[in-house]
């Protein structure tokens, strides 16, 4: 399975599809994700419950998996310690600390959108990776 970034798993908790996502957005998807996983609605997830949330991240995407770990040692997992590793990596991400991922932050590498919505390859940083201009003509050891 090809490797995802870690903000990958956030986004489809943009409730309103508008490409970013808000700390509120994040925390009432991560409750209603809490609440279907609690099956016993106790509150707290048990083994059997964890274990299957555990199995299902690990299928839907083994390169950004985060298990679900009982930090608190209660004996179960609550939800602030289900929520743990997605509100970490909101953290990391809002570098402005707006409490919005815009959708540069959830995807930094992602070409920049011009104005009319398509993406441009010269937008951004550009990097030569050549060295200092090394382009065919240059190499070939003529000069102008």
């Amino acid at each position: 399975m090809p490797w995802h970034a870690a903000s990958a798993k956030l986004i489809h908790y943009d409730a309103n599809h508008d490409g970013s996502l808000t700390r509120a957005e994040l925390e009432a998807g991560l409750r209603a994700d809490f609440a279907k996983a609690d099956v016993k609605k106790t509150g707290c997830l048990d083994d059997d419950e964890a274990r299957a949330v555990n199995e299902q991240r690990w299928a839907d995407d083994r390169s950004t998996t985060t298990p679900l770990v009982d930090f608190k040692g209660k004996g179960c997992i609550d939800f602030d310690e289900f929520a743990a590793a997605p509100r970490s990596v909101f953290d990391a991400l809002d570098r402005d600390g707006n409490g919005v991922l815009s959708p540069q932050e959830l995807n930094p590498y992602a070409p920049a959108k011009k104005d009319d919505g398509s993406s441009s390859p010269d937008s951004g940083h550009h990097h030569d990776h050549h060295g200092g201009g090394d382009t065919p003509s240059n190499l070939s050891g003529s000069s102008n």
